[in-house]
């Protein structure tokens, strides 16, 4: 391992791409990794961005989130500290760019489905999910 990176930038880094739908998975690797995917031309713009590292402050830089420019961003959480994942500055850079954050720990296992030209956002708790439907929206 390289000295500066830690086992977590380590992570296996994924991408789906179909047609109409991309997701971006990359583990939970830091602001370094996120620099070095942007700074290697990397195409990141993805529908969909599972947050790195849960969302939280050491990872989701401005610059990655802005590189991916997804449409949705899933958070990976569980009841154990909530207080914590995710980070209050990725809240408030979603809450800025009235991009919705979907979080597990809220709204329990997310799926995506992809009907022809239509995406749907399917969760456990349904009730709880607002605005989660890509029916009527552009989609890449």
């Amino acid at each position: 391992m390289q000295q500066g990176i830690g086992s977590n930038d380590t992570s296996l880094i994924l991408q789906f791409v179909g047609e109409g739908l991309s997701c971006l998975f990359p583990g939970d690797i830091g602001k370094q990794i996120e620099h070095e995917l942007i700074k290697g031309n990397k195409t990141l713009q993805s529908t969909f961005l599972l947050s790195p590292h849960n969302g939280s402050k050491t990872s989701n830089s401005n610059e990655f989130l802005e590189a991916v420019s997804a449409q949705q961003i899933v958070i990976s959480a569980g009841r154990f500290r909530p207080q914590i994942f995710p980070s209050t500055k990725l809240q408030t850079y979603c809450q800025n760019n009235k991009l919705p954050l979907l979080n597990t720990l809220k709204i329990g296992t997310i799926t995506i489905l992809q009907h022809y030209k239509k995406i749907e956002v399917k969760t456990f708790f349904p009730q709880k999910t607002k605005n989660v439907s890509f029916a009527e929206q552009p989609y890449r």
